[in-house]
């Protein structure tokens, strides 16, 4: 996705008669749900910005329905080469943390998604003043669409700043992409409460609920 799912998007979800209530997209998943809404609300409830204090379990729920969804609805998929890949089984899910990297760092060795090795002030919304390396602290995260100098070079945004994005597989094992159980799982790109060295391409945590997003990839596996 060119964008982390925002407010508006994950809200859908939830608000939905066969979404967030449907234990159908919980099955195997570790309870971390609300009962009739999310385990945590949004600290900024607001469209365009992304949805934040978000569980791992609740993004992983939130791409089995959506890959249902875009089965009944194509058109809710940008392409044709999307809409293929959905037909031939493939799903919308979290993508894995070499998934994510690779649409973060592109063909070469950058630190950073819009390329080299340092951070250019304002760049991307993070706590710019802890490191001195700019003025910028917004303390909030931003609507999305408002760092497009900050793209990748597969024009993929805001991979660095605004929040923390969840990654499909375990944070001590990256290669087990199992669901079950309450390991931590992988987070990426900083956030507004980040520092710039924490939001480069090659900064990881465990997961930080509380500052964490997602972003989906439409992916030929489940």
């Amino acid at each position: 996705a060119r964008f982390p799912i925002t407010y508006a998007q994950f809200q859908a979800f939830v608000e939905a008669p066969d979404g967030y209530r449907n234990r159908e997209w919980r099955k195997g998943l570790h309870d971390y749900f609300g009962d009739d809404n999310t385990r945590w609300q949004q600290r900024w409830p607001i469209a365009n910005r992304p949805r934040e204090r978000v569980t791992w379990p609740e993004a992983v729920a939130f791409g089995r329905w959506l890959t249902v969804q875009t089965r009944v609805h194509a058109d809710l998929l940008p392409n044709d080469a999307a809409r293929a890949l959905l037909a031939q089984g493939g799903s919308i899910r979290l993508p894995t943390e070499v998934e994510w990297v690779k649409a973060a760092r592109g063909w070469d060795d950058r630190l950073f998604p819009w390329g080299g090795t340092t951070y250019p002030e304002g760049y991307a919304n993070v706590d710019e003043t802890e490191k001195k390396t700019g003025p910028h602290h917004l303390q909030q995260t931003s609507a999305v669409g408002m760092y497009p100098h900050g793209a990748s070079p597969f024009c993929v945004e805001e991979m660095s700043g605004n929040v923390w994005e969840y990654c499909l597989n375990k944070y001590n094992s990256p290669d087990d992409l199992s669901l079950g159980g309450n390991d931590r799982r992988a987070g990426r790109g900083g956030s507004w409460y980040s520092t710039a060295e924490r939001a480069s391409v090659a900064a990881r945590v465990a997961d930080v609920d509380y500052y964490s997003g997602f972003r989906v990839v439409c992916a030929a596996s489940p």
